[in-house]
Parts: C-alpha cells; sequence; structure tokens
C-alpha cells in the first residue's frame, strides 16, 4: 500500500509541476494515472487528488487572469510548504516545484513572476473561492457524497 501512495505522490508532483509551467494538463490524464491509486485511498489522498484535479479544470478552462492568479497562488503555496532550510541563494527558476518548496516567498514575489498585481490581493481571494467550490464539485462528482472537512472520520 505504501508503494501505491508513494507512486499517487510522485505522479501529483509531476502534474502540478506541468502546471506551475503553464502547460497542459487534462483531466482524463489525472484520471487515468491517478483514479485508481486514490478511489479506495484514505480521504487524505482523495482530497490531494481532487485538489490536483480542481486546479487543472481552472488552469483549462479559467480566463488568462485566471490561469494566472493560479499560477501565482500555487508558486506561493509551495514555496511556503516544506522547511526554510539554509535557502538563501536566489531562485532561478520560479516554475521548478522542487526549488520552490521551502523558500517562503510573498504573495507578491510570486504573482509578480507570473505578470499580475501584487496588490491585488482579491484576486487571490476570488480564486481560493473559486478553487473551493471546483473542489467540493469534483469531489461529489467522483466521490457521489459530500466532501467532509479535513479532521472528520475518513471516509
Amino acid at each position: 500500500m505504501l508503494a501505491l501512495k508513494m507512486d499517487a505522490q510522485e505522479a501529483r508532483v509531476a502534474f502540478w509541476q506541468r502546471l506551475l509551467r503553464d502547460q497542459a494538463v487534462e483531466i482524463r490524464e489525472i484520471d487515468h494515472q491517478l483514479l485508481p491509486l486514490v478511489r479506495a485511498s484514505a480521504s487524505e489522498e482523495r482530497r490531494a487528488y481532487v485538489v490536483l484535479r480542481a486546479a487543472a479544470d481552472l488552469m483549462s478552462n479559467g480566463s488568462e487572469a485566471t490561469r494566472r492568479t493560479l499560477r501565482g497562488t500555487l508558486m506561493y503555496w509551495f514555496s511556503n510548504t516544506g522547511s526554510g532550510d539554509d535557502r538563501d541563494c536566489a531562485i532561478d527558476d520560479y516554475t521548478d516545484l522542487r526549488a520552490l518548496i521551502g523558500r517562503r516567498l510573498s504573495w507578491g514575489e510570486c504573482i509578480r513572476q507570473v505578470g499580475g498585481n501584487p496588490d491585488a490581493y482579491s484576486a487571490r481571494s476570488r480564486l481560493v473561492d473559486l478553487l473551493q467550490t471546483s473542489i467540493r464539485q469534483h469531489w461529489t462528482d467522483l466521490f457521489g457524497e459530500e466532501m467532509q472537512a479535513p479532521g472528520d472520520a475518513d471516509a
């Protein structure tokens, strides 16, 4: 079971990397690689899958502004994930997921990298709302039930 979880995590990283680079990610491609691995998984794995699926959907179907804000938001989230251990050197590639992790970049730094306005916090708020709505819809479509809040009993 651990090998399946690691396979799913590696596949998700590859898809996130493509989204950061503004490369097309088809939902059917995500489903083909990940759905069999997560269908019977714990809710944590299913959540990670559905978040990726919803982000890919917004990237494919959103406006140019939505896609730009999504990419900036992903940079921000990934840069604030993991430990910030000794990462004082400059970052060369803001679309390299592994280089972003632990950088603790500000929202302004990230959105500037994709050509957005660093003062447009409302754009990020609107994106998060869109993403949350999309996540709930994808969960219901895939698993036939409402998504439980994190920390609720495993589904």
